[in-house]
């Protein structure tokens, strides 16, 4: 009786919607009944009116998820104006599969599962132009299959669409990261809509729609509209007799500025997989005033060749008005090297100490390691150099050790006996590089398309600046404690350096408590000052004091190497009563003043998706504090909801709208655009095979498995048949009668085989086999084979008569 009252309520109030909205010129609107759509009857549904086709198959989609099916599009019919009146909509598994695809031979991968059952569900609207809306013609519920679970409605095809808002959050975040953020915005992943595959199609697609010509020419062209709206901007190319793109450099105005307050020193590495082509990518880099890494420019190569490097040398050169580097930091790559010599042959070139460190490990014994590390740091004459590394390699009996000759003979290069009074900015290794390299990974992905990977290269180049702008607001905006024992000079100091500059000089003027002054000698002109360190003579330091230009010069050299004066100035400082470091102690390319005040005279043009990227992000911050108070009522939560439904169907509106008039600009366009890329005659690059990449037709084979029980090889210890032998013959007998494998056999091993036997339930056998003395059936070197397989225990138990048929199952 209830459910009699309960029916005629819900048919009140359909007839009550439908005659109201009769009254305003047409049927119902399925919007105001979205929650009962499942529960509708074919004549009920058939009251319903839509705005627009559009319209029209968003209420069948809603429809079939509710109620457990797919749609797929059938026919349509256009009037003269190719406007649509008449469409069609069937189940997804409506018809039948070509008879031809069915026998269809020679198959090289498994067919497709059938789907189609000849279903005959359907609906169909036609434009009335009485009412100026779409009604419904035909619905057909007559489905023949079994509809799916809500559960599994998901990954129905017409019910996977990835929502053009989901791939907003995709700037700079893989798409495995995306879907996890959406499933835990959704509530599940079963919520989401759609899959990771789906997700990855749809990024896949919209890069192939981006790149309408060749990668190459897409690259080049957007390059050249960089140049064109930034002013100096700077790219160049190189191709093949193929006409094939090999190399690529680019830096922006930025860069350009950069180099010019800090290029003296140049550090440049190569890295792998960041694009589709494997072309390595080589990042130029150097260390700014706040001694933070920023970038001069980078490149993009097919080979690792000496040619290859000269090629970006001078490109590099000629993007800085040939202001070239005083000093270079390298890995120590042979091709490089020799570069660098025929480009820069003034600079001083310094090896990775790094890199160094780890090859020592490599062709030395672990006595010579430790002592090397002493030998490449000391701070002596060559003289001492000289005579300390041989004392050293003939402790260590390397004198025949060729990598070692090699070695002496590089020392130039790595000694800091040798490098000491050059300038290197403090750097003694490539890790800044390799530090840009473990981040560039997180935005350059494998197999990514050139274009695209411009475009990404620009954040990440942002990223890395954005480290400079913090240190610029903490240097500006506060100021250090004073805490050593000369504070007119460290306040001096950090008045005029930068945070991280004031706080290598600090280290120095706290080390000068640890000097002890030794002897002053006054001459005409100069004052000549002797330190040693408090408990240690066996160094001292002379330090050169000019009386009338109050220029400082010390024998350790650290201002000539790093750019910072040494405690063994500050002592002179100290003993002269000065309360201001001379200006001869200050390097400018270390002070707040080194970078000019207008670094960022020329400003980006963002594109339209980094623009939609950004008001994204700033509308979903405002809408978390409405969201959190929403959800706290019923009707919070309901206000909520019908506000964000009727805004966003407007702001829809006004999008499609705007797009309209976007597409007719965009079309007046594209013959200039086309022109334009088509100036590039350049084909895409090949794929290319680099030092850092695994070889594919490797000749190293794989290494034979061997048992660590009997030592032979094609097996392991958990498919030895010695093992299962002397398990038989040594096998001890615990209280119940089971035989006890502790001693003999792996004790996990022995625990699922000792389960399978004693399992009657499982495998059929009853107690009087466990009671039985069952080795005796069990033939020799075989227990744990049997074990793990009661069907062969069976089936030789049948054999062999211990048991009737009707004992085993």
């Amino acid at each position: 009786m209830l459910k009699m009252e309960e029916m005629t309520a819900h048919v009140d109030e359909l007839v009550q919607l439908s005659n109201k909205s009769a009254k305003l010129g047409g049927g119902m609107s399925w919007r105001t009944i979205v929650d009962r759509l499942d529960k509708l009857s074919s004549d009920e549904i058939q009251l319903l009116t839509f705005d627009s086709v559009e319209d029209a198959r968003e209420f069948y989609l809603c429809h079939s998820k509710m109620v457990g099916f797919g749609i797929r599009e059938r026919d349509e019919k256009k009037d003269q104006k190719g406007i649509v009146t008449y469409k069609r909509w069937v189940c997804n598994r409506e018809g039948f599969r070509n008879i031809k695809w069915l026998k269809l031979g020679n198959r090289k991968k498994e067919a497709k599962r059938l789907t189609r059952v000849g279903c005959l569900a359907t609906i169909i609207v036609q434009w009335n132009k009485d009412i100026q809306k779409f009604t419904i013609k035909r619905f057909s519920m007559d489905h023949n299959h079994q509809l799916a679970n809500q559960e599994f409605v998901q990954f129905l095809r017409s019910h996977r669409n990835v929502n053009p808002a989901d791939l907003e959050h995709g700037v700079g975040i893989r798409i495995p990261q995306i879907v996890d953020l959406q499933a835990y915005q959704a509530g599940g992943h079963n919520k989401m809509g759609y899959t990771q595959k789906d997700l990855q199609n749809v990024v896949d697609q919209f890069h192939r729609n981006a790149i309408q010509v060749g990668d190459a020419s897409q690259v080049l062209a957007y390059l050249d509209g960089r140049a064109n709206g930034e002013p100096n901007f700077f790219y160049k190319y190189a191709v093949d007799g193929e006409k094939r793109l090999i190399r690529l450099f680019w830096t922006d105005s930025q860069s350009r500025l950069d180099y010019q307050s800090f290029g003296d020193v140049l550090v440049f590495d190569s890295t792998y997989r960041t694009n589709a082509y494997r072309k390595p990518l080589v990042i130029l880099a150097g260390v700014n005033h706040h001694y933070v890494t920023t970038i001069f420019g980078c490149a993009l190569i097919a080979d690792e060749t000496e040619d290859t490097y000269k090629w970006v040398l001078k490109t590099f050169l000629e993007a800085m008005e040939k202001k070239a580097p005083s000093s270079v930091v390298t890995d120590g790559d042979g091709a490089m090297r020799n570069a660098i010599k025929a480009v820069i042959p003034c600079a001083r070139h310094r090896l990775c100490a790094w890199h160094l460190k780890r090859n020592v490990v490599t062709h030395t014994n672990k006595g010579f390691v430790l002592d090397f590390d002493v030998a490449m740091n000391m701070n002596c004459s060559h003289e001492e150099f000289e005579r300390r590394w041989h004392l050293l390699v003939e402790k260590h009996n390397l004198r025949d050790n060729q990598w070692v000759v090699d070695l002496y003979n590089k020392r130039e290069k790595w000694a800091a006996a040798f490098l000491r009074g050059h300038f290197f900015a403090g750097m003694k290794s490539t890790q800044r590089s390799e530090q840009l390299n473990a981040t560039a990974h997180k935005y350059l992905q494998f197999k990514m398309l050139l274009y695209p990977f411009a475009q990404r290269f620009e954040l990440f180049l942002s990223k890395v600046r954005q480290n400079e702008h913090k240190e610029e607001c903490i240097t500006s905006q506060s100021s250090p404690v004073l805490i050593t024992h000369l504070r007119e000079l460290e306040g001096n100091v950090a008045s005029i350096f930068t945070r991280k500059i004031f706080f290598k000089i600090r280290d120095e003027i706290s080390a000068e408590a640890s000097l002890r002054l030794i002897s002053v000698v006054d001459q005409d002109k100069v004052k000549l000052y002797t330190f040693i360190e408090y408990l240690h003579r066996i160094c001292s330091w002379q330090v050169e004091l000019d009386k009338s230009e109050r220029t400082i010069n010390c024998s350790c050299k650290k201002l000539e190497s790093d750019g910072i004066p040494c405690s063994h100035a500050f002592a002179v400082m100290k003993a002269e009563d000065m309360d201001e470091i001379p200006k001869s102690c200050i390097l400018f390319r270390w002070t707040q003043q080194a970078k000019p005040a207008e670094k960022n005279i020329y400003s980006i043009q963002l594109e339209d998706s980094a623009i939609h990227a950004a008001r994204f992000g700033a509308l979903c911050a405002l809408s978390n504090q409405m969201c959190f108070y929403a959800v706290k009522t019923q009707q919070g939560y309901d206000e909520a909801r019908e506000c964000i439904i009727n805004s966003a169907s407007r702001f829809k509106n006004l999008w499609v709208n705007d797009e309209l008039v976007i597409k007719a600009k965009k079309k007046d366009n594209m013959m200039d655009e086309s022109i334009k890329r088509s100036e590039f005659d350049v084909r895409d690059p090949i794929v290319v095979a680099t030092k850092g990449q695994k070889s594919q037709h490797s000749t190293h084979k794989r290494k034979r498995r061997q048992c660590k029980n009997c030592k032979s090889f094609g097996h392991d210890r958990r498919k030895c048949t010695k093992v299962c032998t002397d398990a038989y013959e040594t096998h001890n007998y615990d209280d119940v009668g089971a035989p006890n494998y502790v001693d003999n056999v792996n004790s996990n091993l022995v625990g699922s085989s000792y389960g399978l036997l004693q399992s009657d339930s499982q495998h059929g056998c009853n107690n009087e086999l466990m009671d039985s003395n069952w080795f005796e059936i069990i033939p020799p070197g075989q227990a744990l084979m049997w074990a793990c397989n009661p069907s062969l225990i069976q089936s030789h138990v049948r054999n062999n008569s211990l048991l009737g048929d009707g004992n085993i199952q």
